[in-house]
């Protein structure tokens, strides 16, 4: 979203005037939004404004290059971008005789089709978050206080599925530099993600109802987070696979869409539904046992799947270690998971059935579920200590459970 507000507002144009035209943007376009931008500072304005734009660019299928920079002029870029995101003439209402000019608030061109006019309740509001821009006003988000209870009630649930009270003072602890990854991209995002605190990992895995973020501007950098970090997992599924080049077709769209939901559960540790039959993208699997089944299975489909089962299986094993975090050691995990399927099942003493080699990796995934699960939820072991974050591998090699199950 900062990308998009940058190249939108443009290089040239200095820093309290973007500020200013970000704040007149962002609150011009809250019914697209939602969001309560009481209190909110400029870097959340920025943010704010860019989605805004970065919505209707999704909806008209354009990327930045269809996107022309705002003139240098304030009124003649808010008019700009606001046509931009609302091409349509609102509601026309005659020009102020003080003003000079087109209800637009331009120097000229005249009336046509293409001006946009605003009633005057939102030609009033403009002014209003200019003015307050302009006064600088200190930002409030900090000492703003949560309010809650929009999500659907979840009363019963051990962990509820959204953002909750007992979230809050996690949050609070962590918002300081949740709210400076929520600025960053790329590698360096992906690098802040890897870094974070395990509980504020963790947060980052909880969705905000959309009806508590409208109301709670604190909680947008957690959610421009949280898509963030689906994005950075995706990212490296893409790139593992042969879904690497463009991705603009409608069909690809749903399929990105699909694929964003089960890295979602992935993140909150159910490695079942966000299992690695994610990377088989050349076909549909139905779950994770039906790939798990591939390497003993026969025809075409299973020749073609067992051919990139490892690659896949690896693939996923990073997708997963940059959601849920290095000491679950999954990559680790699935590098032995793979050793034994592909070689020690086959070469000691007694030679596993295929049953018994299909049910090792899923057993120790079931475990590793289940173990995550308990972590989440807070659970309390019989001596009343809470269930520690799982590792992949240590199910593997040392769990009572999984080795009195094999």
């Amino acid at each position: 979203n900062l990308e998009v507000w940058s190249h939108v507002s443009g290089s040239t144009r200095d820093a309290a005037a973007d500020a200013a035209l970000a704040s007149q943007v962002a609150r011009a376009t809250t019914a697209m939004h939602q969001f309560n931008l009481t209190g909110a500072d400029e870097a959340m304005m920025r943010i704010t404004a860019g989605l805004a734009v970065k919505k209707v660019m999704k909806e008209k299928n354009q990327g930045l290059d269809r996107v022309d920079v705002a003139p240098l002029q304030a009124d003649l870029a808010l008019q700009h971008i606001l046509g931009y995101v609302n091409p349509t003439v609102i509601v026309a209402t005659p020009s102020s005789p003080a003003r000079g000019g087109g209800a637009d608030g331009g120097a000229g061109g005249g009336g046509g089709g293409g001006e946009l006019r605003l009633d005057a309740a939102s030609r009033t509001a403009l002014e209003r978050f200019g003015a307050a821009a302009a006064a600088g006003l200190p930002a409030a988000s900090t000492t703003d206080k949560i309010i809650l209870g929009k999500a659907p009630d979840e009363r019963g649930m051990r962990r509820p599925e959204h953002f909750a009270a007992i979230d809050v003072a996690p949050f609070e602890r962590h918002e300081a530099e949740i709210g400076r990854l929520s600025a960053m991209t790329g590698e360096a995002f992906e690098a802040g993600f890897a870094a974070l605190a395990d509980e504020a990992r963790h947060l980052c895995a909880i969705p905000v109802h959309h009806l508590d973020l409208a109301r709670n501007t604190r909680l947008l950098p957690l959610s421009l987070v949280y898509d963030a970090a689906t994005v950075a997992g995706d990212n490296i599924l893409i790139k593992g696979t042969v879904l690497a080049g463009e991705r603009e077709g409608e069909e690809q769209k749903a399929e990105d869409r699909e694929r964003a939901k089960s890295i979602a559960k992935l993140r909150v540790g159910n490695v079942l539904a966000g299992g690695p039959q994610l990377c088989v993208v050349a076909y549909k699997l139905d779950s994770i046992w039906t790939f798990l089944q591939v390497p003993y299975s026969s025809g075409k489909v299973a020749a073609d799947i067992n051919g990139i089962w490892d690659t896949a299986f690896m693939t996923w094993a990073e997708v997963a270690e940059s959601q849920l975090g290095a000491e679950c050691e999954i990559v680790p995990g699935v590098e032995k998971i793979l050793q034994f399927v592909r070689k020690s099942s086959l070469t000691g003493h007694v030679v596993w059935p295929d049953q018994a080699r299909c049910d090792y990796p899923g057993v120790a995934l079931w475990f590793f579920s289940r173990d995550y699960r308990a972590y989440r939820e807070k659970r309390l072991d019989k001596a009343g200590v809470p269930a520690a974050k799982p590792s992949l591998l240590a199910i593997l090699t040392t769990s009572t459970d999984f080795l009195s199950y094999m």
